[in-house]
């Protein structure tokens, strides 16, 4: 079949793993909700943050960073939870550890209960359901995944969810991989991974599976140079480059 122009040939897929946030679950409004309530909360203009906008600003630069550090393995979940915090507020010249703990505990307790989804998420799984057997790999801590999970209403689509907590490895390690794959009894010749990070989630060609980047910002990945790994000839290098926009644009290619 066609697509803006380009003829794409999707190999034989059973099983699709998602990524979760800002894959189906828009993590990145659900956590502004959050923060501005924790802004509101805890009372941090009068900690010398002045707006939430200043905050989540600087919440997600320090928040990237510790997710960065716990992939490549400088950082334990732990430290992560309340650092990225604890950063934020030295920013605005507020050294205060509990208070980092306090916020990273009513964070963690609140995001859960957030239930906004990606454009088109809930269309793409009502459509494809039928056909594949669904899966998540995700990053995030276990207890609070599952909830998204299940107050977005998205638990009963998917067979299996293997979170890097309960595996014990984060991607772009492979043996996450390896042990989704496992856990869904699932190939991984047979198997496809959808994500929102072109290098991280990417890191699913390396142990076999078939790979669709979703790259809803639409903007160009730092190298032209392919991902690392064999990459199957199943899909179009431009999918493999520069990814797809809309999750409607995935629905074609896989339902045709």
């Amino acid at each position: 079949f066609w697509l803006n122009g380009t003829r794409f040939v999707v190999k034989h897929i059973e099983h699709i793993f998602f990524d979760l946030d800002n894959t189906l679950w828009d993590f990145n409004r659900n956590s502004a909700e959050v923060l501005a309530a924790l802004h509101d909360q805890f009372e941090l203009v009068n900690k010398g943050i002045p707006t939430v906008g200043d905050f989540v600003e600087r919440y997600h630069v320090h928040n990237d960073r510790a997710w960065k550090a716990y992939r490549e393995g400088l950082m334990d979940q732990e430290t992560l939870r309340w650092e990225r915090y604890w950063r934020t507020l030295a920013d605005f010249g507020h050294d205060n550890r509990k208070l980092a703990m306090d916020l990273s505990g009513a964070y963690l307790d609140n995001l859960g209960d957030k239930n906004n989804l990606m454009p088109g998420a809930r269309d793409l799984l009502d459509a494809l359901h039928s056909s594949y057997t669904l899966h998540i790999i995700t990053n995030g801590f276990e207890e609070v995944q599952h909830a998204k999970l299940r107050n977005a209403q998205l638990a009963n689509f998917f067979q299996s969810v293997t979170t890097a907590e309960a595996a014990g490895v984060a991607k772009p390690d492979p043996r996450i991989f390896h042990k989704a794959l496992d856990k869904a009894k699932a190939t991984a010749q047979a198997s496809l991974y959808v994500g929102d990070h072109r290098e991280v989630d990417g890191s699913a060609l390396r142990v076999g599976m078939d790979f669709i980047w979703y790259n809803p910002a639409d903007y160009a990945p730092e190298s032209s140079v392919p991902l690392n790994g064999p990459i199957p000839e199943s899909l179009h290098d431009a999918v493999r480059l520069n990814g797809v926009g809309h999750l409607s644009q995935l629905l074609v290619l896989l339902k045709g």
